[in-house]
């Protein structure tokens, strides 16, 4: 006659070794809780179990958690659906498997329920999804790829502007550009908007207010002359402004304006563009009379329209922090702060950069010491099948490297260490090796947000188009953004 199992104080059952630590493993508290949990899912509830079968248990436990996991991301795999329940609330964001969907439902979970006609916001997405293709895609914006959900969310706010219904929308293209493009002028525009102004309904600056303002007010018919822009417009300004192709940034139409108007082309404002003069206007009325100085000189390569404006940037306006012999950190103010264009001439100017750009080179002590990485991977890249070549990016993160590099490329990397140190960008060397040397070839400038902004060569040459499919495999292993202007 087999023995009864004793019972602890409360009636409950003693388990064995082998059971209590199933029970544990189960986050379970007692042998009475152990049978209930048996019941409720169909399994045998006694406790004499082998340890091979209490592990089964262990394992069909895992099999049906995954089965249950699988099934959720089955019925969450409709972008839409996911989007609407990231809205209510109610979206468990760990069973979005696709990176993109996962990082908008995050961002749409975040909005504030305050926002203007948040409510509404799935009616604007549900009719972009049965019409259009680019609910999750990205645009490429002034060296940054931008989501089009956040133009969804944007002009859904400005609902009390519309001027059609939503539902008379019909896109005439495949582009998902297009489609954008065309769904913001429906909803908002009568008259011509140059494409470049989409990107106010993207981007999350500071500027885009103003920006999405300048769009509607275009849209009905307005002088953007007479709108509130960063800088004042003259009538030319204006009129070139609506002129500016449509890849540019909304700062850098504004310069093609500027040039246009002065009788300069379309070269230099392309190479403007490329410039910090592309990005803001801080010290206008300064640069408007450099912007005058290039206009004026139009036999100056447009290749070093760049390197001068960051060599008058740096003596005219920046400070410099010099470290001293017992690690003290002195900040210096601008070399030449009264630094101005007047009666300069190119062949002056270019000798004045150089003479700057040596001395850079030789100061040991500009900037910090050393800093950690951005946490971006280094690459190799092997071709050439009887003579072996090897491309390899590298960080570059000590002062001396930068000084390295700048000396053998004949550029003022160095002047980049402080914003190496405080993570603003990091900056990186291409090589090339071969059986016979090792050559550098390409200095690479990363920005905080993962953007290849800026890549050249010796002398501030633009990269080879070896070079460039070098810098793309990089990028794409490291799922990084590749610049508009490089």
């Amino acid at each position: 006659m087999a023995k009864k199992r004793k019972k602890r104080k409360g009636g409950d059952e003693t388990a064995s070794p082998h059971l209590a630590e199933h029970i544990r493993l189960l986050d379970l508290e007692s042998v009475a809780d152990y049978r209930t949990w048996c019941r409720e899912r169909g399994l045998s509830a006694r406790i004499d179990k082998t340890p091979i079968a209490l592990q089964n248990e262990i394992e069909e436990l895992r099999v049906r958690a995954a089965r249950d996991i699988a099934e959720k991301r089955k019925r969450i795999r409709d972008p839409l659906d996911a989007m609407r329940s990231a809205l209510d609330g109610t979206l468990d964001l760990e069973l979005v498997q696709q990176r993109e969907l996962r990082a908008v439902c995050k961002a749409l979970a975040g909005l504030d329920p305050k926002r203007p006609h948040r409510d509404r916001l799935v009616e604007l997405m549900t009719v972009v999804s049965e019409r259009g293709k680019f609910l999750l895609d990205r645009e490429a914006v002034g060296g940054e790829r931008l989501p089009y959900w956040r133009g969804l969310v944007t002009l859904n706010e400005r609902r009390g502007q519309w001027r059609r219904d939503l539902d008379a929308w019909r896109p005439r293209s495949h582009n998902r550009r297009k489609q954008f493009a065309s769904l913001a002028r429906h909803l908002l525009a009568d008259y011509y908007v140059p494409g470049f102004l989409d990107a106010a309904w993207l981007r999350r600056d500071a500027q885009t207010s103003r920006y999405r303002d300048l769009f509607i007010h275009v849209g009905r018919g307005g002088n953007p002359r007479t709108a509130k822009t960063p800088v004042p417009m003259t009538k030319k300004v204006s009129h070139w402004f609506l002129q500016a192709p449509e890849h540019f940034t909304i700062e850098g139409a504004i310069r093609w304006g500027q040039v246009h108007a002065l009788g300069g082309g379309a070269r230099l404002s392309e190479a403007l563009a490329a410039t910090p003069l592309g990005r803001g206007f801080e010290n206008e009325d300064f640069w408007r009379t450099v912007i005058a100085f290039f206009v004026q000189n139009p036999m100056l390569d447009p290749v070093q329209i760049g390197p001068l404006i960051d060599f008058i940037e740096h003596v005219k306006f920046r400070s410099t922090e010099v470290v001293g012999p017992d690690g003290s950190v002195e900040v210096h103010p601008p070399p030449q702060p009264g630094f101005s264009m007047a009666k300069r001439t190119p062949a002056a100017l270019m000798r004045q950069m150089d003479r700057w750009h040596t001395g850079l080179g030789r100061r040991r002590n500009v900037g910090p010491p050393s800093w950690a990485g951005s946490g971006i991977g280094e690459f190799r890249w092997e071709t050439g099948d009887r003579i072996k070549r090897c491309w390899r990016i590298r960080e570059l993160r000590s002062r001396t490297a930068l000084q390295l590099e700048g000396r053998a490329m004949r550029h003022c990397v160095v002047s980049y260490a402080t914003s190496c140190a405080s993570g603003q960008c990091s900056i990186w060397s291409l090589d090339l090796e071969t059986p016979d040397c090792r050559e550098k070839r390409v200095t690479i400038e990363v920005s905080r947000q993962r953007v290849v902004v800026q890549a050249r060569g010796k002398d501030n040459r633009l990269p080879t188009d070896q070079e460039m499919d070098t810098l793309r495999r990089w990028a794409e292993q490291e799922e990084l953004e590749i610049g508009t202007y490089l």
